[in-house]
């Protein structure tokens, strides 16, 4: 089965650079500046090229019957070639934000 290839790039680091099955992720604005009337987008393998900003949201990753959950914090997606490329300040894993949440108590 044909996979894409999911980027996250944060301010700091790579976040992710794995093969995945499909992604959905919420939207705030499309390419020619619009607001998203769908708010979540799935993409799957054979996508049109795509851009859009994304708002602060959980992006979900499905990837042979898994489903992971990273939070996004704003940033642009772009979809190209099977190859889906985010740039985003912050991403965290669901740990990542329990433990900062936690060390500040």
């Amino acid at each position: 089965m044909p996979k894409l290839q999911l980027k996250i790039f944060t301010s700091e680091s790579i976040k992710f650079d794995e093969p995945v099955d499909m992604i959905i992720m919420r939207c705030v604005y499309d390419e020619v500046g619009k607001k998203s009337i769908t708010n979540e987008i799935g993409i799957l393998p054979g996508h049109l090229p795509f851009s859009a900003v994304l708002g602060k949201n959980g992006l979900r990753i499905l990837n042979d019957g898994d489903e992971r959950v990273i939070a996004v914090f704003g940033g642009v997606v772009n979809v190209q070639d099977d190859v889906v490329t985010i740039l985003t300040e912050k991403a965290a894993w669901p740990h990542e934000t329990e433990s900062a949440t936690t060390s500040h108590s």
